[in-house]
């Protein structure tokens, strides 16, 4: 397959741009897929804090502190002929629409043979409409660029979660739609679901360091209160991951040689 360069984007904070990322890293680990982890979030640390993830910070400001699209070509140079997985901040979003849109972004990612993925992030919620305009600023680009969607009902609970033909209805230009190649729809959390990533998170942990740890390990996890971790903690993590990645499914062909794949679970 041909390797990729995804970028999260959003022009707004907390929608969840670190989440996406992270479940993108996790299910193209599980599916054998080698991937670099770049973090591009100048206000958030979390990222290259966790160890699963090996993520590499790389630095947008310019020499008087100020975030700008000055060092990207540099950072498609460093990075040639690998899958990346690149966190944006949202103090970062004008800086990499002016270097996709006015200074001939794309094509210098495009330049070392990687296809670009741009993965716009939308939250159910009061903020869906302005990442809804995001979305359309990108829609504009007119080189070749897959697009794809995640309506994220993961950040927020007590609402009801955005479902496809929600969000295609309150975009209602079928211009736009027809620029969207994937629309991922993912799973809202539940009280119990949002216990376990939040304890996780606190620890710089992800489902699949649970998933990978032993029992011994496990129990030597301390999440505070006299908690540790334990097989629980592991069905948990099973459980929840199995709905995101079944709802990431939809865009397996982008990464996955299906019929590789089918020949290397035959031998």
């Amino acid at each position: 397959m041909i390797k990729t360069t995804n970028i999260i984007l959003s022009a707004k904070g907390g929608v969840g741009k670190t989440y996406i990322a992270c479940d993108l890293a996790e299910y193209l680990f599980a599916h054998d897929v080698e991937f670099t982890m770049i973090d591009t979030d100048a206000t958030n640390e979390w990222l290259t804090n966790t160890r699963f993830f090996k993520a590499n910070k790389f630095d947008l400001k310019d020499s008087e502190s100020f975030v700008t699209s000055e060092k990207l070509p540099e950072l498609a140079i460093i990075y040639t002929n690998k899958n990346l997985i690149i966190d944006t901040g949202a103090n970062s979003y004008g800086s990499w629409v002016s270097f996709l849109k006015n200074n001939g972004g794309l094509d210098i990612l495009q330049s070392n043979g990687n296809k670009v993925v741009l993965h716009v992030v939308v939250p159910q919620g009061q903020m869906e409409f302005e990442c809804i305009n995001s979305l359309k600023e990108l829609c504009d680009l007119e080189q070749d660029v897959t697009l794809v969607v995640w309506l994220n009902n993961a950040i927020a609970s007590g609402i009801n979660p955005l479902s496809i033909k929600d969000f295609y209805k309150d975009i209602g230009d079928d211009a736009i739609l027809n620029k969207i190649h994937y629309v991922i729809e993912l799973p809202q959390c539940n009280r119990v679901d949002r216990v376990l990533v939040n304890k996780l998170h606190n620890k710089n942990l992800c489902m699949t360091d649970i998933l990978l740890a032993t029992n011994s390990e496990l129990e030597k996890i301390d999440f505070g209160d006299g908690k540790f971790g334990n097989v629980v903690d592991k069905v948990m993590s099973k459980t929840y991951q199995k709905k995101i990645f079944n709802a990431i499914d939809i865009i397996k062909p982008l990464y996955v040689d299906e019929a590789s794949e089918n020949d290397e679970n035959q031998k």
